[in-house]
């Protein structure tokens, strides 16, 4: 059976109504398949490991809250070189989800120092393994660098204010021949 595009590729749920005011711990952890497919969705050349420790709990009869820590090992092309660039991403997170009320006129509330809003739960359910994604990949480096890659001009290369005569070279070939 193929997977459908829209089913997220490292999928973990949890049923809303099992989370009481009591926090539950939830280790989630990424199988081989699942992180070839998350590199691929990411943008990685791999993804070596990906876990987390979380804690849920009930906030107030609407409101849920997971707190956690993930690890990830993986690879990624340097943006100057194309060499494979290996990190290690660690970190905190909390994310806030919140049930959606009765009526289409139902809002959440966002607390102004509040980072993000609330994550709307829409089937019941918190998928604790597409949580942990999002949060990776918000950690992800956009423009990895090998060591000693290096994107400043070299000394010969022409200056951004020089104009672009296409023919240069060869004049300068053809006054070489001159002078010989």
């Amino acid at each position: 059976m193929a997977e459908s595009p829209l089913e997220p590729e490292f999928s973990r749920t949890i049923r809303v109504e099992r989370i009481g005011r009591e926090e539950i711990g939830r280790r989630v952890e990424a199988n081989p398949e699942e992180r070839q497919a998350l590199a691929v969705r990411l943008g990685l050349e791999s993804l070596d490991q990906l876990r987390a420790e979380l804690r849920i709990r009930r906030l107030s009869r609407d409101r849920i809250a997971v707190d956690g820590r993930l690890e990830a090992r993986l690879t990624q092309l340097c943006v100057v070189s194309l060499e494979p660039v290996s990190s290690q991403i660690e970190g905190e997170f909390a994310v806030e989800f919140v049930e959606a009320g009765p009526g289409p006129e139902a809002e959440a509330v966002v607390a102004i120092d509040s980072a993000d809003p609330p994550e709307p739960i829409e089937t019941g359910l918190i998928d604790l393994g597409e949580t942990v994604v999002q949060q990776l990949a918000e950690r992800i480096n956009p423009y990895p660098r090998a060591p000693g890659a290096d994107v400043t001009w070299q000394e010969n290369a022409p200056a951004a204010s020089e104009p672009k005569r296409p023919f240069a070279a060869l004049a300068a070939l053809r006054g070489e021949k001159k002078k010989g």
